[in-house]
């Protein structure tokens, strides 16, 4: 597996993470690249994302309600296989 992390410094000091991965498989001629990124948005909201080869392109939005406690806003989007996902939720103890 290959991968690797750039950093990239957009205007008015925004900071974005992107991962970049690609894996092969040893024993199906199968292989995918991952694209993804990370955004601060203020001290207690990021924003997570990927997009990888097969078509699927995922978000989620992380907000820090207390010390412990997260509140998650997720979509996931299969254009190939028409497979729609989104939901939220709760973490706790993170």
């Amino acid at each position: 597996m290959l991968s690797g992390i750039v950093n990239i410094w957009l205007p008015k000091y925004i900071k974005l993470l992107v991962f970049i991965q690609v894996a092969t498989g040893q024993i199906a001629s199968t292989g995918m690249a991952l694209l993804s990124y990370v955004q601060k948005v203020s001290d207690k909201c990021r924003l997570r994302g990927k997009v990888d080869s097969n078509g699927v392109c995922a978000a989620f939005l992380e907000e820090r309600l207390n010390m412990g406690l997260n509140f998650i806003l997720s979509a996931e989007l299969d254009h190939k296989k028409k497979d729609y996902k989104f939901g939220f939720g709760l973490t706790v103890g993170e």
